[in-house]
């Protein structure tokens, strides 16, 4: 989980502050997946502890 949060900041900080063109839609959609998976576990988590 750490490594999917790790690369989403790395590529948002590439797109914010290096090259804007280097997130193409491919990369985008698989940011948008790994955030996806991520709130996912989260939320099972948190269903867990309560």
């Amino acid at each position: 989980m750490s490594r999917m949060l790790h690369e989403a900041f790395e590529t948002r900080q590439e797109g914010d502050y290096q090259n804007p063109d280097a997130i193409d839609r491919e990369k985008a959609a698989e940011v948008l997946k790994a955030a996806e998976e991520f709130l996912k576990i989260v939320e099972e988590k948190l269903s867990q502890d309560q």
